[in-house]
């Protein structure tokens, strides 16, 4: 269903009055603006302390780190009057970090006071629990309110990207907990105090379930004094759902052109011209149509120059209204008959329906991480890296095989499983599908993500 946002839109912009967006510039909120200005309303930027309590509607999609957060808001001059406008119980709309900061504290950033419109504190996901974090994915949501406007019933899933999270309840539910969901345990992903609403999880990044979400909020009013609990336990959230993502390599042509391209064991070329599979905006449009759950755009000249100065790929970009940014891993198989001559992390081959022996009847690979596309070795191999990367502050692993590179044979399921032992963050597994069941056994619990 399209919703028939186009269909409102014209509507809407004459009847629903803009919305304030309140970014202190910690990051890129476009996509938020994208989404509310398809639901036909405008948007106006907080440009000074004033303009928030002068605002109708209120939307802070907070990005980055607590402590940073009330940092920038209180050097800007704006936190007390955003905790104004909240304890006037005026309309706002907290995202991510936006709903964090609304408690008391986080854990994130010991000595660090919130707004303190909500009671408790902010915590991370616990290491013991084996998480990949961040939590980075499609989680299910469970209303904690009998009345659980601005959601809806059933509570579809919505987009997360978190590494902390609000804990349940001590008494299991609270007037003020809106939603649940579960990852490693049950924690609360939406909140609602009268007229203030927010979620961890992200409608602007939530396809069409998260542009209901916001129209609602945006076309109606919270129910007056309809807070009650539900009687009981609360209901169990839907588990995580796995992620399909579509990884569309891009670099120019010969005639200059931004193409969509397909290695063969990363060589892009067929009868000496680069492969041309389609224009990356029109590819990443009818995979959003087909179900992708995300579309990932990889720059694949990007070694040649500077990333800043590749301009043709910021223009696909924009106009793609791409966000995600995850550290990209390309090794390649070194075998060796004896993982104990080299002091690198071996795998052990041969395994049914897994990597066979090498050419000589090797049993044993290290993944050797190359440099400059691909086309040279190092003496790096991919557990130093993905920990350092981790040590670094990544978010994600994008994780591809040059040997299976354009094979349709599988994934190579043995280095997928060394990467998840190595590190906790969330790894995108790339390189090798060739039908269906190659997806079922990278997505097998043995194999995938939490």
């Amino acid at each position: 269903k399209q919703f028939c946002l186009e269909e409102q839109r014209g509507a809407m912009e004459e009847s629903v009055p803009p919305v304030t967006l309140l970014d202190y510039g910690a990051g890129n909120v476009q996509s938020v603006v994208n989404a509310i200005l398809k639901l036909g309303v405008r948007v106006n930027y907080v440009q000074k302390p004033e303009d928030i309590l002068a605002a109708e509607r209120l939307v802070f999609p907070g990005v980055g780190a607590f402590g940073s957060c009330v940092a920038a808001l209180r050097e800007l001059g704006y936190f007390e009057p955003l905790q104004r406008y909240l304890l006037d119980d005026r309309p706002f709309f907290g995202i991510c970090l936006g709903m964090q900061t609304l408690f008391e504290a986080s854990e994130e950033s010991p000595g660090v006071p919130g707004l303190g419109i909500l009671p408790g504190k902010v915590m991370r996901f616990p290491h013991d629990l084996d998480l990949a974090v961040p939590n980075m994915g499609w989680n299910g949501v469970a209303p904690m309110l009998a009345h659980p406007w601005p959601l809806e019933t059933p509570t579809p899933r919505y987009y997360f990207v978190h590494s902390y999270r609000v804990p349940m309840p001590p008494e299991g539910n609270a007037d003020w907990a809106l939603a649940c969901s579960d990852y490693g345990g049950r924690f609360v992903c939406a909140v609602r105090r009268g007229n203030c609403v927010a979620t961890q999880f992200h409608p602007e990044k939530s396809g069409n379930a998260g542009l209901e979400l916001l129209n609602r909020w945006l076309t109606s009013i919270a129910p007056e004094k309809s807070l009650a609990v539900i009687s009981g336990p609360p209901l169990a959230p839907p588990p995580p759902a796995r992620r399909i993502i579509a990884c569309l390599d891009v670099r120019s042509n010969d005639a200059g052109d931004l193409v969509v391209t397909k290695g063969d064991q990363y060589d892009v070329r067929e009868a000496n011209e680069v492969r041309n599979l389609g224009k990356p905006v029109a590819l990443a449009e009818r995979y959003y149509h087909e179900g992708a759950d995300e579309v990932s755009f990889l720059n694949i000249t990007a070694f040649r120059d500077l990333v800043l100065t590749d301009q043709p790929m910021l223009d696909m970009l924009r106009a793609a209204a791409a966000q995600a940014v995850v550290v990209s891993v390309d090794p390649r198989r070194v075998y060796v008959a004896d993982p104990a001559s080299t002091p690198h992390g071996c795998v052990e081959l041969g395994s049914p329906g897994g990597t066979q022996p090498g050419p000589e009847g090797q049993r044993f690979a290290w993944y050797c991480c190359t440099i400059k596309g691909g086309r040279e070795d190092s003496d790096m191999d991919v557990v130093q890296l993905v920990q350092a990367v981790e040590a670094l502050g990544a978010g994600e692993i994008l994780l591809n095989c040059i040997d299976r590179d354009g094979q349709c044979s599988g994934y190579e399921l043995e280095l997928i499983r060394q990467v998840k032992a190595a590190c906790s963050l969330p790894v995108i597994a790339s390189s090798g599908a060739g039908n269906p069941a190659h997806f079922a056994a990278a997505l097998a619990p043995a194999t995938a993500s939490p």
